[in-house]
């Protein structure tokens, strides 16, 4: 689970503050198009090959919306649905989210540890070609 405080402005020009949850289960992962050979890690190490910076744009369009969802109070459910996934991609948040994302690597590779399983988190520590593409998307 990761949990992300962000100040931002909304479509008001008001500044709001507020804590946002991103989580992808072992299940997730296993079910969606990053189970391919070798995982997200080699997914992201082909993206660094290939030099593909639209690629890992892309990958956080999709892990964004992936792993955004509404923590209940009691903490034992993570609800998460195409139509809370909508809400947030047209808020204020979710565009003041990407942007820094893709300008800041390492409020990235802190959003990408923090939203995945614990035995992939360890493939992105210490990773220089990770933090180099991530590095690029700013370029």
């Amino acid at each position: 689970m990761y949990q992300k405080t962000l100040t931002y402005k909304d479509f008001l020009g008001e500044e709001i503050t507020e804590d946002l949850y991103f989580n992808i289960s072992k299940t997730e992962i296993s079910k969606s198009n990053f189970s391919t050979a070798g995982g997200v890690e080699n997914k992201l190490r082909k993206m660094v090959n290939e030099k593909n910076v639209q690629a890992i744009s892309e990958l956080f369009t999709e892990l964004i919306g992936e792993s955004y969802g509404i923590l209940d109070a009691d903490g034992k459910h993570f609800r998460k649905s195409p139509e809370i996934r909508a809400e947030f991609e047209s808020s204020a948040a979710y565009d003041a989210l990407y942007m820094e994302l893709l300008q800041d690597t390492e409020s990235a590779l802190a959003f990408l540890k923090g939203i995945l399983p614990d035995e992939i988190k360890g493939e992105l520590d210490n990773n220089e070609e990770i933090k180099a593409l991530v590095a690029k998307t700013k370029e």
